[in-house]
């Protein structure tokens, strides 16, 4: 039986004036921002356009792709892909999908495994969340006593603890090993502590901490390049601080997505995203506060906004005088990320050899613990040595970079030693280049839960 034409697709190209090699460039881009490698052509459109269905994530990464092009949001059954599936990966409607649920569906397998992650597609139009003004009078969901268990002070104090624990685990090895064990136990038992009865005193305390541990899990996917994923679980993050009434949790998880859009390349909704972090109304700790104006920096910085930026850093540098305590946990902030962000910032705007001594300086700050963060800033360090002529510099540091890969693993450090190799293969003809080309041969391995 022939295939049905597409003509909702077909439209839908026309409405956005894309042709069919247009589209295929824009599904290939958008699967390289999600960590994918997609190389369609215009052949393959043309299948689409006769009513073939492509496999998951491709029609998501289409309806994406129609969104961004006509500012409105494009669903996969919209483009003429529907499957009849009961989850494609959609960003969360704020109060109407239970984030209980959504945690459920983001757990991984009995096996541990998380297939399907990988899948989900990071979606622009999810970028418009609501201020805390916004959604403080809003209804929420009610779970409260859907199970017979009683919670009280010894579940929190558990979630808080073992939050700590996966943030320290993540700081020493990367997200890989850690991201499986970190939102199984999101999904059960807290899910399950989420649902039981407790005090008016207790249940927002458990729905803090439970806002805390998920966006951690967001941000162990961000290491692994799970931008869709990562974006779900933010999202839901959100949706538990709102439930807890905890704007500053909130302002943490919107801080998270203005960094996320930024790296993306979102700058103006990492802009705004940063602004509404910080006209949150409660009174944050001092780390938070200086946590929250960084990444307001930077975000301006993204912009061109040189005095943004410079207020900004001045602003967090301030608030962190108050408490610069080292500490590894959701929302709090120290010199070692203070530096790192200044070196983000002038790096965006240009002042690479003001970026090089921040980032040596943060390096030079790192606690042993933080090796995953020391690791990726050796990289960035000798992508900027090697920007600003001075070769050897970047060698010699990507040479400290290597020393530490090897027990790090994340998507990021993956990327970084892709990176390093292709900057490199220019200068394959210049010795030290090649002996450390030689080195990084043995470490091209898949590592780490992707």
């Amino acid at each position: 039986m022939p295939a049905t034409p597409n003509d909702q697709l077909r439209a839908l190209l026309a409405e956005a004036r894309l042709n069919g090699a247009a589209l295929a460039r824009a599904v290939n881009q958008l699967a390289d921002e999600n960590g994918m490698s997609l190389a369609y052509g215009r052949a393959a459109v043309s299948q689409w356009l006769r009513g073939s269905h492509p496999r998951r994530p491709v029609p998501q990464l289409i309806a994406e792709v129609l969104s961004r092009r006509l500012d409105r949001t494009i669903t996969p059954d919209a483009a003429g892909f529907g499957n009849g599936r009961i989850w494609t990966g959609g960003p969360l409607q704020y109060w109407t999908d239970d984030p209980l649920k959504q945690l459920a569906v983001l757990a991984p397998s009995a096996s541990g495994s998380h297939l399907g992650l990988e899948k989900l597609v990071y979606s622009k139009a999810a970028l418009r969340i609501p201020a805390w003004a916004e959604i403080a009078v809003t209804a929420v969901h009610d779970h409260g006593g859907e199970q017979k268990e009683h919670v009280g002070r010894a579940e929190v104090a558990a979630v808080a603890a073992m939050a700590d624990m996966f943030a320290v685990s993540d700081a020493l090895t990367g997200a890989g090993p850690v991201r499986p064990a970190a939102s199984g136990y999101l999904a059960t038992p807290v899910v399950d502590w989420l649902h039981a009865s407790a005090g008016t005193r207790i249940r927002p305390s458990l729905y803090s901490t439970a806002a805390r541990l998920t966006c951690l899990c967001g941000y162990l996917c961000f290491d692994d390049e799970l931008h869709g994923a990562a974006q779900r679980y933010f999202h839901v993050a959100l949706a538990l601080a709102a439930e807890a009434g905890d704007p500053t949790t909130y302002a943490i998880g919107l801080r998270v997505l203005s960094m996320q859009a930024r790296r993306l390349g979102h700058h103006q909704e990492a802009l705004n995203l940063a602004h509404a972090a910080l006209q949150t109304p409660a009174p944050a700790p001092p780390q938070t506060q200086a946590l929250l104006h960084s990444e307001a920096a930077v975000a301006h910085a993204a912009t061109g906004d040189r005095a943004g930026a410079q207020h900004h850093l001045r602003t967090a540098e301030v608030r962190l005088e108050c408490d610069s305590r080292p500490r590894i946990a959701v929302g709090t902030y120290h010199p070692a990320d203070h530096a790192q962000q200044q070196a983000t910032a002038h790096s965006l705007l240009g002042e690479r050899p003001t970026a090089i001594n921040d980032l040596k300086d943060s390096i030079r700050r790192r606690s042993a613990v933080e090796r995953r963060a020391r690791t990726i800033a050796l990289a960035d360090l000798a992508e900027l040595q090697l920007a600003c002529g001075r070769l050897d510099q970047a060698i010699e540091t990507w040479h400290l970079f290597m020393d530490n890969c090897s027990t790090v693993q994340c998507g990021r450090v993956r990327t970084a030693l892709r990176n390093m190799r292709s900057s490199l293969r220019s200068h394959d003809g210049y010795p030290p280049a090649r002996v450390l080309l030689h080195r990084t041969a043995p470490t091209d391995r898949p590592n780490g839960g992707t």
